[in-house]
């Protein structure tokens, strides 16, 4: 499962995370994950692979620490093909929280599994 290896990942790389919504307390650093969408790739012999868009906002008290962890994210995930069939950057922009008063980077990926 795609989530799975994601979280994986980031754990391995040492990057708090949390699915859909940071808690209330959370430490940061930290990066939230969120499916966006998911889609079956078929040919005409049949299934072929999963491709999901999944989103990584990047969350810091300053400015250049978010970054910091948006380019650690992107080095994870860009390009990969070893943990995924393919792995792409599609997006990304910066773009304050305004419930938290957090700086965020937001990451948008397909995810070929």
């Amino acid at each position: 499962m795609i989530e799975d290896t994601i979280v994986a990942m980031l754990d391995s790389a040492g990057i708090t995370n949390y699915p859909l919504v940071p808690p209330h307390d959370a430490p940061t650093p930290c990066v939230v994950y969120q499916k966006i969408s998911m889609m079956d790739m078929r040919s005409h012999e049949g299934y072929v692979a999963e491709r999901g868009r999944w989103q990584f906002s990047c969350y810091a008290y300053t400015y250049p620490e978010s970054k910091d962890l948006a380019e650690t994210v992107k080095a994870l995930f860009d390009l990969n093909q070893i943990d995924f069939e393919l792995a792409t950057r599609e997006g990304e922009i910066d773009t304050p929280d305004p419930d938290t008063g957090l700086f965020r980077k937001i990451l948008d990926f397909f995810i070929w599994k």
